[in-house]
């Protein structure tokens, strides 16, 4: 019951999302992802301001990217994309694939993401899956292209986005401000 409902939400909200799907790396691309909320699922390597080389596997890690506003793949800006907030998921990195993550973020807001098993071989675009942050309601599609940097206290790295998640309420306040 509870998976139909999110499928029927996530096919419901389809129309909206058209042009907010991530597109192949594509200089032409002029589409902007249409939510307002927009969380990435990553993998990164860590940056430690003294050495920039990865020491071992085992450091890099799993986060939760979370941006208040839509990123511009077209953005003329050479800096890659910092999100508002992240948070450490796993390090070493664990899959996103077929594994239903559940855990404490920012100010003990519970963060949720089921990503199905084998979504790692989607196209970019695809459905994979589903997040949810507090009540607000996410699609997660196949990334694997998207850049991040993360610049938080513990937690510094590059990023590739493995899942591009769209908030489903848009226009909703969701109290992300602090």
């Amino acid at each position: 019951m509870l998976f139909t409902t999110i499928v029927t939400v996530v096919l419901s909200a389809l129309p909206l999302l058209t042009t907010a799907l991530p597109t192949p790396a594509d200089a032409s691309t002029t589409a902007l992802a249409a939510s307002a909320h927009n969380i990435y699922l990553v993998t990164c390597v860590p940056r430690k301001s003294s050495d920039d080389t990865n020491p071992t596997p085992a450091a890099n890690f799993t986060a939760v990217a979370y941006f208040r506003k839509p990123i511009n793949p077209n953005d003329t800006d050479s800096s890659t994309p910092q999100p508002n907030k992240a948070a450490l998921v796993s390090q070493p990195p664990e899959p996103w694939e077929g594994v239903k993550w559940k855990l404490k973020v920012w100010k003990e807001k519970l963060f949720t993401a089921s990503i199905a098993g084998g979504a790692e071989s989607l196209a970019t675009g695809e459905l994979a899956g589903t997040a949810k942050l507090e009540d607000e309601d996410y699609a997660c599609f196949r990334d694997g292209v998207t850049a991040i940097r993360i610049k938080e206290d513990e937690l510094k790295g590059k990023c590739v986005a493995d899942y591009w998640c769209a908030g489903l309420d848009a226009g909703k306040d969701t109290g992300d401000e602090s």
